[in-house]
């Protein structure tokens, strides 16, 4: 029993093991392929870019990310959306972004952490915009308080919008992250300029959703 546990701790050091700095990008590059990948992103076509601005603006940012990566423990990494990177139609790298990882493949695939700000970057360099895509943000201990003391304290309820409100206040409320509370899905909706405010949906399979807020966040 000793020596199984010794190996299994031996296996999960070796896949955790320490952050490393993959090689640059090659920077002649002169066309990119995208792809939106995520659930419920639907795509017949790739986004195509070949300005050279912007692929060097592209190429920049993932070179400014050359450190802290490292190795899943899969094998297999779905990001949301999937850069694919060409010189002279002859493939010489890739970057994809999930909810909140960066991921290239470099022999094997490697990720590295995002915050939502650097992801929102990135895509805005590529010329996607979060509202448009099934990206979720990871929720932040403060988001999560103040849903918890909502729903416990059944104060969404109270502060019902309706869903023309909602999405007038989504459109000044584009950040959102998913999260569970008593295995009810909410999303948390922020604002860039009032990051002290939130409103709230309620998902829900069966029936419409529910659109509560605007909440202040608790400290």
């Amino acid at each position: 029993m000793r020596i199984l546990l010794c190996l299994l701790i031996s296996v999960m050091v070796i896949a955790c093991a320490g952050k490393e700095q993959l090689p640059p990008q090659q920077k002649d590059v002169n066309l990119i392929k995208v792809m939106l990948t995520g659930e419920g992103n639907s795509q017949n076509e790739p986004m195509l870019i070949s300005t050279p601005a912007q692929i060097e603006q592209i190429i920049s940012f993932i070179n400014s990310h050359s450190k802290g990566w490292k190795q899943p423990f899969s094998d297999t990494i779905e990001g949301d959306v999937y850069l694919t990177l060409y010189r002279d139609e002859r493939f010489v790298g890739n970057f994809y972004v999930g909810d909140d990882f960066f991921g290239r493949d470099y022999g094997s695939p490697w990720v590295q952490d995002a915050s939502q700000l650097e992801v929102t970057k990135f895509l805005a360099i590529v010329g996607i915009e979060t509202n448009n895509l099934n990206i979720s943000g990871r929720c932040s201990p403060a988001q999560m308080k103040t849903l918890n003391q909502l729903v416990m304290g059944q104060k969404l309820v109270s502060n019902t919008i309706s869903k023309k409100a909602f999405v007038e206040f989504k459109s000044h409320y584009p950040n959102w992250c998913e999260t569970q509370v008593s295995q009810q899905t909410y999303k948390i909706y922020t604002s860039d300029t009032s990051r002290n405010k939130i409103i709230v949906e309620q998902v829900k399979e069966d029936k419409d959703n529910g659109y509560f807020g605007p909440f202040k966040l608790s400290k």
